[in-house]
């Protein structure tokens, strides 16, 4: 059991050793960009909302005026 939770704890420190060393050699520009591609995507996601939203608005009935000479309106 101690032979087992030795090795696990190796393992656990060689994967945070390896994903140090590869995080480290990513080039900034590459964060940049996809801080970019986020901020994209959620104007795409806004815009769908905004479209889908104008979209349905066409199928709303419309309220309905009353016309002029009407016998609804009050003469005066």
């Amino acid at each position: 059991m101690g032979n087992a939770l030795l090795q696990y704890a190796t393992v656990f420190m060689l994967t945070i050793f390896v994903g140090v060393e590869i995080i480290a050699k990513v080039p900034s520009i590459l964060q940049i960009l996809g801080f970019l591609a986020v901020i994209l995507a959620a104007l795409n996601v806004v815009g769908g909302f905004v479209v889908t939203d104008r979209m349905l608005e066409m199928f709303k009935p419309k309220a309905k005026t009353p016309k002029a000479g009407s016998t609804s309106e009050v003469a005066k």
